[in-house]
């Protein structure tokens, strides 16, 4: 057991020490970007139309009340916006109940895979981060 041990610690001390191979800008640059999709602002309209792809048939009056909150708190600017989207997922789920639910699964798991990519480059950052200061202490003594 000691001996697996001490294989994963020199293999994560190599992990961080070491000059790391892939582009990290690259990867950076196009992670922000699918982010920008899907910052908190955004989650807002996208789970608006989730809301209408599941639900097409819900009483307008139930959704006032949804709406409302919502709205309270992002300071009123998006009722008839997210009115619209919902009711966009609505016919799109009326018309068309399997892309309805294609699309309320497409947006579901593309939402955690972008989080997850993001968790990644900051741990990518973290790693880039150790090797700089290593790099910097052996160099400096």
């Amino acid at each position: 057991m000691k001996k697996k041990w001490n294989n994963l610690k020199t293999r994560l001390k190599k992990y961080f020490t070491e000059k790391p191979k892939s582009d990290f800008w690259k990867g950076a640059f196009i992670t922000l970007f699918l982010f920008s999709f899907v910052t908190p602002k955004v989650l807002v309209f996208l789970s608006m139309m989730q809301v209408g792809l599941i639900t097409p048939d819900l009483d307008p009056g139930l959704m006032d009340s949804t709406h409302h909150k919502i709205a309270e708190k992002l300071a009123n600017n998006y009722v008839d916006l997210l009115y619209k989207i919902v009711e966009s997922g609505q016919n799109i789920s009326q018309n068309n109940p399997i892309m309805g639910k294609v699309l309320f699964y497409a947006m579901s798991n593309c939402i955690w895979v972008i989080w997850v990519a993001m968790v990644i480059l900051l741990l990518n950052l973290f790693r880039f981060g150790a090797y700089w200061v290593y790099r910097r202490l052996k160099r400096n003594g």
